[in-house]
């Protein structure tokens, strides 16, 4: 029988096979297959191994191997954004599917964790059900209290250089957010603050004389300052004006709130 050409990692198995178990023996024949000399049709051989349909996919899902400096949480996001652009939209293909993307140090800890538990009620966190996803598992195994101490370390030591973009920086700088907050316990206007804390003088001055209220109003700012020449020393003046304007306001509100300065009727 001619087999398929197309390449990649299947989806998992259709509907009616939803409760198949991958054994640790035809797991262990599997990743033999997807070790052999990365043969052109090891797709077809692994699902013919498993006695499941074969159906190419559009993403390929990413590698993670539990070595340091390896960020465990995007790795997360990102089998979850291949997950969803595959259709692997129940937990059941979406365990079937995590061990061709592990090695090393997170293979031998997946299959331990095959033994333990076998399965999960949910693949993403559930916040109303704690403990019963894959995600909490991996995070508590993965994203240690040192690798998230280095996360931020490197978080707060990333600024604009002179001969980066704003933007560029911008991007760079939130995903460094990500990491060193994985369970999102930052809100929008400390991720806001951070990001402008590590902008270059001038795009800074340039960003607080405009406030913007969100990261996507800040995206534009910069963006609007990447594309026009900001080196201007009215800016620091017009910071400094406004900064005088903001201070008289703060002590005008102080004053008419106070006892002693109220107008008695």
């Amino acid at each position: 029988m001619e087999m398929p050409s197309n390449q990649g990692i299947p989806r998992p198995m259709a509907a009616n096979h939803g409760s198949a178990k991958i054994s640790s023996t035809t797991l262990k024949t599997a990743r033999e297959l997807l070790n052999d000399n990365k043969k052109a049709h090891i797709p077809y051989l692994f699902f013919q191994t498993l006695n499941i349909p074969y159906e190419p996919v559009l993403k390929e899902p990413p590698h993670f191997s539990g070595s340091y400096p390896e960020d465990p949480k995007a790795f997360i996001l990102k089998f979850d954004k291949v997950a969803k652009a595959n259709s692997w939209n129940n937990t059941d293909r979406c365990m079937n599917v995590l061990p061709l993307c592990f090695s090393g140090l997170a293979e031998e800890w997946f299959d331990e964790l095959m033994i333990q538990k076998p399965s999960f009620s949910s693949w993403l966190t559930d916040p109303s059900a704690p403990g019963s996803s894959f995600e909490e598992v991996f995070l508590k195994q993965f994203l240690t209290p040192g690798l998230l101490r280095e996360f931020r370390l490197r978080c707060d030591l990333r600024r604009q250089t002179a001969s980066e973009s704003g933007i560029s920086y911008c991007e760079e700088k939130l995903t460094l957010i990500t990491m060193a907050d994985p369970y999102s316990d930052w809100d929008e206007d400390i991720r806001l603050s951070i990001v402008i804390e590590g902008l270059e003088e001038q795009r800074r001055l340039f960003v607080d004389i405009h406030n913007p209220k969100d990261l996507n109003e800040l995206r534009k700012f910069i963006s609007f300052a990447d594309s026009r020449a900001i080196n201007d020393p009215m800016l620091r003046m017009e910071k400094e004006l406004l900064e005088i304007k903001n201070l008289v306001l703060c002590l005008l509100d102080e004053l008419s709130s106070s006892p002693r300065h109220r107008v008695q009727s």
